[in-house]
């Protein structure tokens, strides 16, 4: 419950007290009443009817206990009083006998009537302590949120400093106000309709100082804060964050199931469900770790498992992050603090409410220091305090993709992943290939899969499903069925759970089948490839120079540096476009399956077109070099 919020419950709260101790007075007034005081009973009951039943719509979220307490004793005053009405009423049409024998029974309320007065001062002590606490608690919260805004814009500490003590000034008042020892009780008996006249009065100008001073600065300060943070979260972004995963050919049709199987020795699905730490997928280069990472952190299973990992069914308390690392990328793409970026984006993105403890140390710094460039020193704090927020129930996971393809000290690398999956609330699904720094790390560890072992119906289903949506293979199928079969066996068999072995191959018989080739030809063909991927790529290293003229620059942007004839764009001619379009048919008729060229429909013609040379690390495109007008 906010602070205005329980402050307005507090005061309520407060004025039905008054009333009931207003009340027992009159009710042992009525005692001695030879008219009974039914007009005052009346107004009393009626007030009393209407603050039970404001009570009993208040809903208290539990954040404040003490009044939630002081809100069930109420209402169980607010039963008492309206039992002693009832007793005490008299009518007009009362008889003699009737009359006496009320009075009879005042006589031995007394002493209950005395002890509900009694209770109710005890209550109203305690609101008044309360209602001073969350009136400071409140003050000092104004206060912080303001000195710090103030330290991060100068242009804005003079308006905040004479805000702030506008607030002070107007919280002391209501909280002298609301600590006063003196109030009706001790005065001078008065009617009902008098203190409710009071209280009421008390109540609106506790309102209007709420909504004229404190909400509308509330809200400002909500606003900055707000501020601050979207450019927080914009200091955390770059520009290549999604690129590598984009770059990752999506999983086949209904492969990869398997991770999930209930009773598998790898038991990544109790991992999913149950426990903490760290889970190692590994395999070798091209058996497909990066599009299984891909896969999983798109599987609705994925997550559903993990939110029983979380506690329960609310998706609230479940952050999941990811980062692929890229060799050929950027330096963000390969380096820790692309990692830590991207990683405090997601995490801060989906939950916003959390980046003032989490950056708690930017959102406090100077202006100039709130958004600049993060040091690894901060980021790595800053992801250390994801361990210590005080929402205990977030849990948080994250699937990092190609440690191996990290440019730096992999053992180093080790230390920060076994770091973070030691968080109380975090656990990481991480991927490379099975080198010894990782096999040193994770090798000995229950929770960890060789995914090479494990994707050969994978394989079968890929090869088969590619081959079937041709249609010569169909006819070559219904020819010798045996063979067809033979050939999807030789190179499931052959592939060694190397999923870009099979893409290469798979790639190479369709051509075979387009240009007529008989499958005993093409089973010939599959038998003489080499097994090694690195034998495989080996023949194939001799490349023309143009595939090189346009590899040479990894390390150079891909928006730097055009070719010369192309600088001055818009002014080419069609004759130099051709050359492009020559260049473009060399660089498909040498590099095949190892070149994938991209377009993108909304570019300008000469620079709509890629080249995303095929890595190592899965079946799948990876722009290594993409250049502007290739």
């Amino acid at each position: 419950m906010d602070a205005i919020t329980a402050i307005g419950l507090a005061s309520n709260i407060a004025q039905f007290v008054e009333y009931g101790i207003q009340f027992v007075k009159i009710a042992l007034d009525i005692a001695h009443s030879p008219d009974g005081k039914t007009e005052d009973n009346d107004v009393i009951q009626g007030i009393t009817r209407d603050l039970t039943e404001t009570l009993k719509d208040i809903k208290i979220s539990g954040s404040d206990k003490t009044l939630d307490a002081l809100a069930s004793k109420c209402l169980s005053a607010a039963s008492k009083l309206d039992t002693i009405i009832k007793d005490n009423s008299r009518s007009p049409e009362d008889s003699l006998v009737q009359t006496l024998h009320k009075a009879g029974k005042n006589t031995f309320k007394r002493k209950e009537v005395r002890e509900l007065a009694d209770h109710l001062s005890n209550i109203r002590a305690q609101i008044a302590h309360h209602l001073l606490v969350l009136l400071r608690k409140h003050q000092m919260a104004l206060g912080k949120t303001v000195d710090a805004l103030a330290a991060s814009s100068e242009t804005s500490h003079a308006e905040l400093a004479a805000s702030l003590d506008e607030i002070v000034v107007m919280l002391g008042k209501i909280s002298s106000k609301l600590g006063d020892k003196t109030l009706p009780h001790a005065s001078a008996l008065r009617t009902s309709s008098e203190f409710s006249f009071e209280f009421s009065s008390r109540q609106i100008r506790l309102q209007d100082a709420v909504q004229n001073h404190v909400l509308p600065y509330a809200n400002k300060v909500t606003s900055m804060m707000e501020q601050k943070e979207k450019k927080i979260l914009r200091t955390l972004y770059y520009d290549q964050l999604w690129d590598r995963e984009f770059g990752i050919t999506d999983a086949h049709t209904k492969t990869f199931q398997w991770i999930f199987g209930a009773h598998s020795a790898f038991r990544f699905r109790e991992w999913l469900q149950e426990h903490s730490g760290i889970y190692w997928i590994t395999g070798k280069a091209g058996s497909g770790k990066s599009t299984l990472m891909k896969f999983l952190t798109e599987q609705y299973v994925t997550k559903q498992l993990l939110l029983e990992w979380a506690g329960g069914g609310n998706s609230h308390d479940l952050v999941i992050a990811k980062h692929f690392f890229w060799s050929p990328g950027t330096p963000a793409q390969k380096s820790q603090e692309g990692l830590f970026r991207a990683l405090l984006f997601q995490i801060l993105s989906q939950r916003p409410e959390i980046i003032k403890e989490v950056c708690a140390e930017r959102l406090n710094a100077s202006y100039a220091d709130s958004f600049g460039p993060w040091s690894r020193r901060q980021l790595l704090k800053a992801l250390d305090n994801l361990g210590a927020i005080q929402h205990a129930k977030l849990k948080i996971c994250l699937f990092i993709d190609g440690l191996d393809e990290y440019d730096g000290d992999h053992a180093e690398l080790v230390r920060i992943i076994q770091n973070l999956g030691s968080l109380p609330n975090i656990k990481i699904c991480a991927a490379s290939r099975p080198w010894l720094d990782f096999l040193d790390a994770f090798g000995s560890s229950p929770w960890k899969v060789y995914i090479h072992d494990l994707t050969r119906d994978d394989m079968e289903r890929f090869v088969r499903d590619k081959l079937h949506e041709d249609e010569k293979f169909q006819k070559l199928q219904l020819s010798n069925r045996s063979e067809a079969s033979g050939l999807v066996n030789d190179i499931t068999s052959r592939a060694q759970g190397v999923f870009l072995w099979t893409f290469l191959v798979v790639q190479s018989i369709l051509r075979g089948l387009r240009n007529e080739d008989e499958i005993t030809d093409l089973r010939r063909r599959v038998k003489s490839l080499p097994d090694d991927l690195s034998e495989y790529f080996d023949p194939r290293t001799s490349l023309p120079a143009i595939a090189f003229f346009y590899m040479n620059l990894d390390d150079k942007p891909p928006d730097k540096e055009p070719l010369p004839f192309l600088r001055d764009w818009p002014d080419v001619d069609e004759e130099k476009a051709e050359v492009l379009m020559i260049k473009k048919r060399q660089l498909i008729a040498q590099c095949k399956d190892l070149v994938f060229i991209s377009a993108d429909p909304g570019a300008p013609v000469l620079f709509a077109e890629r080249a995303y040379p095929l890595s190592q690390s899965g079946p799948s495109y990876t722009p290594i070099s993409a250049r502007p007008g290739l």
